[in-house]
């Protein structure tokens, strides 16, 4: 029986960790490709290549064929014409492929073909120039400043109604991008797949489940004394149960997809109801009221279990199927929290694919029983409160999480602050004149390590600060003397000023940084973090003349700038020596690490000797 548990767990366990593992691989590494600091990037005309297909009645239909390993941002898109006689449409942008991102969060990108009908009122038929403006990235971590692209129609008679004028809006049927992001987006890690499992197998763990699951077992296996036959029936049973959990995935998603909710939650209209629906299945799991089925379907169901005879493959299989329908008070607010979150994705393959494997787990403890393992099982206790406490607060944490992107930051970090301090009351840390148990204890030392970060979050949030995982994060570095350090960057916005900056590092004798950023650059971010706040960064970089240009709003000097110096996008660094020449050959493209970078340093002071 421990042979085939390790057996199971390894199965499970490997294909996660080789996920990592590939994920994790170095750049430079067979798994990993080649090094994006080093790379050549394509120009945004050959990166992101637009054609005007056709101009009809619908509109004027634009594709853009994106080259592999590069993005371009939905929320970036923007139409306009230099005629005010056209007037542009409503518009309804495909469904792009979800990214997850740490400095930016959830954005949504489009890869590899894109069509959009850009819907036109214009009823006399004259010409106009449509305007486009977009933006996107590599995935290697160069970004690309805002985009015009300028497309000439010779004239379009169109019924397209004005967005201003009406709330009906022009939709176009599903495009070849659409389907392929859809079909991309149902890739699914074994990562989430193992997320899935565990946190399945945590429900089975809850007082309202867990201690029926030996009259469970009495139930569908009927007095099975062979193992083999008492391990089918229990693979039926489960594989059942997580059958009926993937078709409420599917249908969720499908629902999901029609309504578009994966592209309308960044509205404050979306966010905020799903804050009160998580917050809402967390006070079920802290036993507050109980989210049940209506009486009359439950009833309906139990007639039907009643009808079903243990013992028998048909048995098992509708037992599962019942059981999966008529869930559990500890059961249904998670559940309901899960079907919500897939609804956002409006992926129908992936979230039955998800509940599948979330079912799978719920039934590993009756797979346990049936193989005669009911031994290796924990005795049901006041640890199984505790799972059911830990699922609250972690629905609470998605509650909180969606809230934060319609508030601003600060106030979220004061209350990712009381969610801490109200799990550490919660937990007892402040009752120090009762006798403890070892648990108790360890529970009340996590709860003073969560008052601490509670007062953190706190003063971080009264000094304005907004990043939950780094409360007191600044943006400037003490030295050990307790002098602020920070790096001095000397802005320059067309090519006067930087040949100003220039001329001045030649006639002092030193090096010249020029860094290429923006704000909306996710590597530029990272880079100004985790890099160039850094006191040995700051250090090395004591004798260069810093300069920085700002592309986070590209004017025509800018652009006259990025010509000149054949720079694509942010992030690019590039240096120049005391004779005011740059070192080619030097050039920074893309996202460096801090070891990386002051390995560059180094070769470029050696350059210079």
């Amino acid at each position: 029986m421990k042979r085939l548990l390790t057996l199971l767990l390894v199965i499970f366990m490997v294909p996660a960790f080789a996920d990592s593992f590939l994920q994790s691989a170095p750049t430079d590494s067979v798994f990993g490709g080649s090094n994006a600091t080093q790379m050549d990037f394509l120009p945004s005309e050959q990166a992101f290549h637009l054609e005007k297909k056709k101009v009809d009645e619908q509109g004027v239909h634009l594709q853009y064929i994106i080259a592999d390993g590069y993005y371009l941002y939905k929320n970036r898109f923007s139409f306009k014409t230099d005629n005010p006689q056209v007037v542009i449409g409503e518009l309804k942008l495909p469904t792009g492929k979800i990214k997850q991102d740490e400095s930016f969060g959830e954005i949504e990108a489009y890869h590899a073909v894109l069509d959009i009908v850009v819907p036109v009122n214009n009823p006399k038929g004259q010409g106009f120039n449509l305007e486009v403006n977009y933006q996107g990235c590599a995935e290697k971590g160069l970004c690309y400043p805002m985009e015009t692209a300028n497309i000439n129609v010779d004239g379009i008679v169109s019924t397209a109604k004005v967005a201003a004028d009406t709330h009906d809006t022009v939709t176009s049927p599903p495009t070849t991008s659409e389907k392929s992001i859809n079909q991309d987006r149902t890739v699914i890690s074994w990562t989430t797949l193992l997320y899935y499992f565990g946190f399945g197998l945590l429900l089975s763990l809850t007082p309202c489940v867990f201690p029926m699951l030996p009259i469970l077992a009495g139930i569908v296996l009927r007095g099975q004394v062979r193992r083999v036959r008492a391990i089918f029936l229990a693979l039926v049973y489960i594989v059942s149960m997580a059958l009926t959990y993937a078709v409420f995935g599917v249908l969720v998603g499908l629902f999901g997809a029609e309504l578009g909710l994966q592209s309308r939650l960044q509205s404050p209209w979306v966010l905020i109801p799903f804050a009160i629906f998580f917050t809402i299945f967390a006070l079920a799991m802290f036993g507050v009221f109980e989210l049940r089925l209506p009486s009359f379907i439950t009833q309906a169901l139990d007639k039907a279990t009643d009808k079903a005879h243990g013992g028998s493959v048909l048995g098992a299989a509708v037992l599962g199927v019942c059981s999966s329908l008529v869930v559990s008070p500890c059961v249904s607010a998670p559940f309901a929290g899960i079907l919500l979150h897939i609804s956002t994705t409006g992926d129908a393959l992936g979230g039955g694919v998800s509940l599948f494997t979330l079912g799978l787990g719920m039934g590993v403890p009756l797979f346990v029983i049936a193989a005669g393992g009911s031994m290796l099982l924990p005795k049901a206790g006041m640890w199984m409160v505790v799972v059911r406490n830990v699922i609250g607060v972690m629905l609470l944490a998605v509650a909180l999480y969606l809230l934060s992107r319609v508030i601003p930051g600060y106030i979220a970090l004061a209350l990712w602050g009381c969610l801490a301090a109200g799990i550490a009351v919660f937990i007892g840390t402040f009752d120090f004149f009762q006798t403890k148990s070892k648990p108790q204890k360890c529970a009340q030392l996590i709860g003073l390590f969560l008052i601490v970060y509670a007062i953190a979050a706190w003063v971080g949030s009264f000094q304005g600060k907004t990043d939950p995982l780094q409360p007191l994060h600044t943006d400037s570095v003490l030295t050990s003397s307790g002098v602020t350090q920070s790096l001095n960057w000397q802005a320059a916005n067309n090519q006067q000023e930087l040949n100003h900056l220039l001329e001045q590092a030649q006639a002092q004798g030193k090096l010249a940084m020029v860094d290429w950023t923006a704000d909306w650059c996710i590597a530029c971010v990272k880079m100004e973090h985790e890099v160039f706040q850094q006191v040995d960064v700051i250090n090395a970089l004591s004798d260069y003349q810093l300069i920085r240009i700002d592309l986070s709003n590209t004017t025509p000097l800018h652009r006259q700038l990025q010509n000149t110096y054949k720079v694509f996008g942010p992030p690019t660094i590039l240096f120049f020596d005391k004779e005011g020449k740059e070192l080619s050959s030097l050039r920074i493209v893309g996202e460096m690490s801090k070891k990386e970078f002051l390995r560059h340093l180094s070769q470029v002071s050696r350059y210079n000797q």
